[in-house]
């Protein structure tokens, strides 16, 4: 689909980024939204190759996306704690997997793996960067998708601000309440990356069945 989107032209660029902005907000399912996405954007390309104006193409970008979110399967209380836990645990995995990187290229001095206790010993300071990123990209998003409606060509800018203090915040409140490090055992950690993994398959497999219940456009 990213490469769809470069051959739409600046008006229909435009027009696209506002209809995604603004469905982004409606709590749509997320295979979902992903396929609405994927037609919206057919339809742009289809109206381009016509050379019909994208304005006239889509009409009030407001009822437009009315009317796709009326028809649209909403994400369910469930499918949402999960997207959040999705998006938490695959920021613990890729903090797992760049300190071992780290440490095994000898870039990070402060992660121990020692293969004799069988432990894995990294810095709370570590810890709680990848939390703060996790974090403070939730927070973003969630104040993106509540201000996107009154504030449409300022959402990213938004999305920044809050994003940098929120990250900045959190770093500064753990790096002022905790010290030191952690210690955990190598069968700890594969049973942590076994329930994060659990998490994204069942994740995944909400979203499957919910896309089922999608009539389309």
């Amino acid at each position: 689909m990213k490469n769809k989107v470069k051959d739409l032209h600046h008006d229909y660029k435009k027009v696209y980024t506002k209809i995604t902005r603004n469905l982004s907000s409606r709590h749509i399912s997320n295979t979902v939204f992903r396929d609405i996405l994927d037609d919206v954007l057919a339809l742009a390309l289809d109206n381009q190759q016509r050379d019909i104006p994208a304005e006239e193409a889509f009409g009030d970008l407001e009822e437009f996306c009315n009317q796709i979110s009326e028809n649209a399967v909403k994400e369910t209380m469930l499918e949402h704690i999960l997207r959040l836990l999705y998006i938490f645990s695959g920021a613990i995995f890729i903090f797992f997997i760049m300190i071992l990187l780290l440490s095994f290229i000898g870039l990070d001095d402060t992660t121990v793996i020692s293969f004799t206790h069988y432990t894995f010993t990294f810095t709370v300071n570590d810890f709680c960067t990848a939390l703060a990123v996790s974090a403070a990209i939730l927070l973003a998003n969630f104040a993106q998708g509540r201000t996107v409606f009154r504030f449409k060509e300022y959402s990213w800018i938004i999305y920044i601000i809050i994003y940098a203090v929120c990250y900045i915040g959190i770093m500064l409140w753990a790096n002022t309440h905790y010290t030191g490090t952690i210690t955990i055992s190598f069968l700890a950690l594969c049973i942590i990356l076994c329930v994060l993994g659990a998490i994204s398959i069942f994740y995944h497999i909400l979203c499957r069945k919910q896309f089922k219940k999608y009539k389309g456009l």
